[in-house]
């Protein structure tokens, strides 16, 4: 059976199948002529590609189903690994279904807003591998036939391009002055807002006091050590690139910091305070809390996620602030620096 009936008959088209055939999933009888392969397709293998279609529709991995096909007795622990990931979604979509209805009941006018809303629920998960690990290295979906025709449809594109060139070049020239002079100004433009957004550096140390609220008097002292640039351009929010490192927490010892940009009209000026590294051929993200400051880093207060060895967090009541000897000072820095203190006790009560 030929691939243009199988494609009739499944419904599939013949990338779906050829990537199957490529993970071998399926291997259909094959035969190469003139440097070409033609595939040949038996019953079983088109029943075995409707199964595979079904499957894949409800989420199973390619992977797990080459485990099935080998081996049934998989079959078992397979369906409650997927049915365990399933419930885990659901829980999950869930709690983010909540938050969008509370952010429906609200007044949101901007994306920032929107998020400062979610960043409670957002905290909790890391960005979709797809974001941090792109793959770009993904193998040429396009059949011969598929290139040949957009190589004629070029050929056919390029003739009328030549056709035209004799009355709209000189156009064109007239545009691309235009273009050049406009591109002078921006640049010219752009200089003016770089000027006005001069790094400055940052170079601090203090004790800061770690506690949770309402208990100042068991607070203990932390060393913060802050180094890095601050720059606060023109039409765009201050933003801090470089290390805060905290003791206790080693990872803001060794890990990246990503930059953090503070919104003034978001609760106060609220950042997030978000470290990454790359390890065993993967990017991790770990997010310490939510940070306000003044002074260009001088005092800040920090609302830390919990649990703190979870991948899943949310904020509670454990603060650091500083710099500060006490509790007591510590807790007033918090209070002065963040409008989100009132927020999150009645959230922990």
């Amino acid at each position: 059976m030929k691939m243009k009936e199988v494609c009739q008959k499944t419904a599939l088209t013949e990338r779906t199948i050829r990537y199957y055939v490529e993970r071998q999933l399926i291997a259909p009888a094959s035969e190469e002529i003139n440097g070409r392969t033609y595939l040949s397709f038996a019953e079983e293998d088109v029943e075995q590609l409707l199964a595979i279609a079904e499957l894949r529709k409800v989420g199973f991995g390619i992977e797990d189903i080459i485990r099935m096909q080998q081996s049934p007795a998989e079959i078992g622990p397979i369906l409650a690994s997927r049915r365990e990931e399933l419930l885990g979604e659901v829980e999950a979509k869930q709690e983010i279904l909540e938050a969008i209805e509370a952010a429906l009941a609200m007044s949101i006018s901007s994306t920032r807003q929107l998020a400062a809303q979610l960043t409670e629920v957002a905290g909790q998960y890391s960005l979709p591998p797809g974001d941090i690990s792109p793959n770009f290295a993904r193998f040429d979906p396009e059949t011969r036939e598929e290139k040949e025709e957009a190589y004629l449809d070029f050929k056919v594109s390029q003739r009328l391009r030549d056709r035209r060139e004799a009355w709209l070049g000189p156009l064109l020239r007239i545009i691309g002055r235009i273009a050049a002079v406009a591109a002078v100004v921006t640049a010219l433009v752009y200089i003016v807002v770089a000027i006005s957004g001069i790094p400055r550096t940052v170079d601090l140390s203090y004790t800061a006091m770690q506690l949770r609220m309402g208990q100042a008097e068991a607070a203990v002292p932390v060393q913060v050590r802050i180094e890095g640039k601050w720059r606060n351009r023109l039409f765009s929010e201050p933003t801090f690139s470089g290390r805060v490192m905290i003791e206790g927490f080693d990872y803001s010892q060794t890990d990246q910091l990503i930059d953090i940009r503070f919104y003034p009209d978001v609760r106060n000026g609220y950042g997030q305070l978000t470290y990454t590294s790359y390890r065993d051929g993967m990017v991790q993200l770990k997010t310490l809390g939510a940070i306000w400051q003044s002074d260009r880093m001088s005092e800040i207060a920090i609302w830390v996620f919990e649990p703190l060895d979870a991948d899943s967090k949310r904020s509670t009541d454990l603060v650091i602030a500083g710099p500060a000897s006490t509790g007591v000072e510590a807790s007033e820095i918090v209070e002065r620096l963040s409008d989100y203190v009132e927020q999150l006790q009645t959230e922990v009560e």
